[in-house]
């Protein structure tokens, strides 16, 4: 985090921030295609409303220190629980972990692949 705000602050390049990102934000597969990297590099700075330094810290902390783990057990109903393996932030294991809390949780693993395609739509 503190990382990430001292480039910004170092005026380093914006897309050289964007290149620190991906290995977080995106599987290897994704990365392997120039495509996605390029569209995911323009989108990310076409955006009017970039993140602030102060809300980009924000968004981490709360990420980093946000535990809802004892609110599983009052769940009531069916609740499917979407895992996917080359996620790099959220990977399905940690769904099989989730489930162990509550008997009306259920896990399924997929692959999915979101393609950005031009002009802002997506390709699911």
């Amino acid at each position: 985090t503190k990382l990430q705000v001292d480039m910004r602050h170092l005026n380093i390049p914006k897309t050289i921030l964007i290149d620190s990102i991906l290995p977080v934000l995106f599987s290897k597969s994704f990365l392997n295609h120039q495509e996605n990297i390029d569209t995911f590099r323009q989108l990310t700075l076409m955006n009017p409303l970039p993140q602030s330094d102060k809300g980009y810290i924000a968004q981490v902390e709360a990420l980093r220190e946000h535990h809802t783990t004892h609110l599983l057990t009052k769940i009531t109903c069916p609740t499917l629980i979407i895992g996917c393996e080359e996620d790099v932030l959220t990977p399905y294991e940690g769904s099989i972990v989730v489930r162990n809390f509550n008997r009306y949780l259920f896990y399924y693993k997929a692959l999915l692949i979101f393609r950005v395609m031009a002009k802002y739509s997506l390709e699911i």
